[in-house]
């Protein structure tokens, strides 16, 4: 059997994770991190690009 499956804490801490709300700046970091991830080291675009972009896109939102 998955021993993953088996860890009941870990089962339970996953599902509190799933219906936790992300905050704005957790949702930034995501959008940002995918986007660098897609685009890969062969793209000219730098990290402050993407951020730059994602604030004006939607909104600059740090906490």
């Amino acid at each position: 059997m998955n021993p993953v499956a088996e860890n009941d804490e870990l089962i339970t801490r996953i599902k509190a994770a799933a219906q936790r709300t992300m905050t704005p700046a957790e949702k930034r970091a995501q959008r940002i991190s995918y986007i660098l991830s897609v685009v890969g080291r062969d793209d000219e675009s730098t990290k402050k690009e993407v951020e730059d972009y994602i604030d004006q896109r939607y909104g600059n939102v740090h906490e």
